[in-house]
């Protein structure tokens, strides 16, 4: 991945912007946010030239690192928009509003056939080899360019399987063998959006359709895309949630910037 790396302390030549960062992978009960933009401050800065040394603040630095933890981006697709519902549903008492974008709303039945299959983790890890020698280099190459909106999203799914770690797609694996969140979707009244890519060769219409017949309180928005709509509609996107989310949230006594 990119990123604008941090080698030691002193002047913005400390700051390295390589290609080559190794993509983090999550462990249980974290997600992994591509990130969009992040803000520096002063902390940043002030990091930076080393004026925190020997206060307490950077005894446990270790360079290279990353700054800029004040980001924004987005955490996942089908299954961010499949845990967004899933945690609608655990903590009603604390969700005001949601938002999930192509979910996946009930598990793949075909995964089961494949449930007993013998060294599933060693199947996974030379399927991912595969696509990453093989798959990946073929749909990011020019040839597709010509074709490349339809092919973005897939490749998008790509590069998501080859750089996530084995017990990362085993765990996914799983929970979409059996997955259904939608019996329990009744229960969720809070306002929420469902936005849908009438493109999306990755997960069904079906799924988010099934969820807006469950929700008792959902919107439905169509794009024409595919899965990765964020990708396609930025701003579009972004201003899409920013009218749906600021109506129930002043209401519950947020605040405008």
């Amino acid at each position: 991945m990119r990123a604008a790396v941090l080698v030691g302390h002193g002047g913005p030549e400390q700051l390295e912007l390589r290609d080559d960062v190794p993509v983090p992978s999550p462990g249980p009960g974290e997600v992994l946010v591509r990130v969009s933009a992040a803000a520096v401050n002063n902390t940043d800065l002030n990091t930076r030239v080393g004026w925190y040394e020997g206060g307490g603040w950077t005894g446990s630095f270790r360079f290279p690192r990353i700054q800029g933890i004040d980001a924004c981006g987005v955490a996942g697709h089908s299954l961010g928009g499949a845990l967004t519902l899933q945690f609608a549903a655990d903590q009603p008492r604390r969700v005001k509003a949601f938002a999930a974008i192509n979910p996946v709303v009930t598990g793949r039945v075909i995964l089961r056939a494949f449930e007993r299959l013998p060294l599933r983790d060693r199947w996974m890890a030379w399927s991912q080899e595969m696509s990453q020698s093989v798959l990946g280099p073929l749909l990011a190459g020019r040839a597709l360019d010509p074709l490349r909106e339809w092919v973005w999203p897939v490749q998008r799914r790509i590069e998501d399987f080859n750089s996530a770690s084995s017990p990362t797609l085993l765990h996914t694996w799983n929970l979409l063998t059996d997955f259904d969140i939608r019996p329990r979707l009744a229960a969720v009244t809070v306002p929420g959006l469902i936005v849908l890519g009438d493109r999306d060769i990755n997960v069904p219409n079906s799924d988010g359709l099934s969820a807006v017949a469950a929700l008792p309180n959902a919107r439905l928005v169509f794009f024409r895309g595919g899965h990765t709509l964020t990708d396609t509609y930025p701003v579009i996107i972004a201003r899409l949630l920013r009218d749906f989310f600021a109506p129930p949230l002043l209401a519950a006594g947020a605040q405008t910037p």
